[in-house]
């Protein structure tokens, strides 16, 4: 084989070599890529959270849990940032006070099976919420007590001890409104709840077991700014402490 062969058989192979390689990757392309996407999520989730916090004021509970849903979606995909985080937490819990909303509207309205279902919505987001757990069971329960008030002559003979047992129910009411007014949540809670079971249509318990979940989603709420802002002050003080431990020492013979 002569020279300009052998020339022109590398080139050829040089060539060859050269088509099949593939294209160079661009790190700093991908990072600015992903940078921007997360940008946008990062807007979508700012909005969609705005939007579901001020339809849930407009006490248009259904809208506002799928927005908070899709809030959540958004702020796991951004993990790892302080202020995603919290609203992550914000997300959550208005989606699982939205969802007693309407768990606590649709049991008010004898739909019993539809409030269970519509607890069973937080479990995805929150396995081990012990609030929905004890939701459905107080369901289940308020579902048998109305099951077995069937109008009849034996219920009408029984007025005596209805009267009493509606007097009851109004003792604890009133037990549950003034627990609330002391900001005893809990003890109001529990009044309040056994006020339902004996009665599962007195709207009084109803109302004002909805103004004690307020009342304690609030609190949640302002323990997780708090918190927060915790952070913030701690991660300030962190960062102007190595800024400053970083700054070169001045020359004293200049």
């Amino acid at each position: 084989m002569n020279k300009s062969t052998l020339v022109s058989a590398l080139l050829c192979l040089l060539t060859a070599v050269a088509w099949s390689a593939p294209a160079a990757i661009d790190p700093v392309a991908i990072a600015e890529e992903e940078a921007l996407r997360r940008q946008e999520r990062k807007l979508v989730l700012d909005e969609n959270l705005s939007r579901a916090q001020r339809l849930q004021k407009e006490k248009n509970f259904a809208d506002a849990a799928k927005l908070y849903e899709e809030a959540i979606g958004h702020a796991k995909l951004l993990s790892g940032v302080p202020a995603v985080e919290k609203q992550y937490k914000d997300a959550l819990a208005g989606l699982i006070l939205c969802r007693f909303e309407l768990a606590l509207s649709l049991q008010q309205k004898h739909e019993f099976k539809l409030a269970a279902t519509e607890a069973d919505k937080i479990f995805p987001f929150d396995p081990n919420n012990s609030d929905a757990e004890s939701f459905k069971r107080l369901n289940a329960r308020v579902e048998a007590a109305h099951n077995g008030r069937l109008p009849s002559q034996q219920a009408l003979t029984r007025a005596p001890e209805i009267m009493e047992k509606r007097t009851e129910v109004m003792q604890l009411v009133k037990d549950g409104q003034f627990y609330y007014q002391l900001r005893e949540y809990e003890e109001a809670k529990i009044r309040l709840e056994q006020a339902i079971v004996k009665d599962p249509v007195n709207e009084s318990a109803y109302f004002y077991l909805r103004l004690v979940m307020e009342a304690q989603f609030d609190i949640e709420n302002k323990k997780r700014e708090k918190t927060y802002g915790d952070k913030v002050v701690e991660v300030s003080k962190e960062w102007n402490k190595a800024t400053n431990t970083r700054l070169p020492m001045p020359n004293q013979y200049h």
